[in-house]
């Protein structure tokens, strides 16, 4: 059900949120009756995180992106989220006419939500704040100056 071929995050750190990625999205599939396939990441770096398709169906129902954070949900208004990320998604929506979802999960309170980022044409199903900003380039540190999308906490939805 899962595969993370070529994954070379072969940090302590790396490996954690990759194994919280995974159990993010095992909930998901529990929930949602869906078996979920990741896509090959290079590098350690993928452009989607994956796909799902329905238990005993062939077509696929919505893409996927996945994040973790180490601080509370309630620390912040809004999540960041790389635009780049978001544009690809929206644009593979647009071409497979499938909706694209964004799952994030906060670690400190044990809790994730999700955002229809798309519906099946790539259409925005919400607007966001995107703004150049600096943050960390990764998971392990950096700095990288770049366009962000803040996505309002309060509408996503619980599982």
């Amino acid at each position: 059900m899962f595969s993370l071929d070529n994954l070379t995050v072969d940090t302590p750190l790396g490996q954690h949120h990759t194994d919280l990625e995974k159990m993010v999205m095992k909930r998901v599939a529990k929930a949602w009756n869906v078996q979920i396939y990741y896509t090959k990441k290079n590098k350690g770096i993928s452009e989607l995180d994956g796909f799902a398709v329905p238990t005993g169906r062939k077509e696929i129902c919505f893409y996927a992106e996945t994040k973790t954070r180490t601080t509370r949900m309630d620390k912040y208004p809004t999540l960041i989220v790389t635009y780049r990320k978001l544009r690809v998604g929206k644009r593979i929506s647009e071409i497979f006419k499938t909706p694209y979802v964004l799952f994030c999960y906060w670690e400190p309170d044990d809790n994730f939500r999700f955002w229809h980022m798309t519906d099946s044409t790539g259409t925005w199903l919400f607007d966001f704040e995107r703004k150049h900003t600096k943050t960390k380039e990764n998971i392990l540190g950096g700095e990288a100056n770049r366009l962000n999308a803040f996505l309002p906490i309060s509408i996503a939805k619980e599982i």
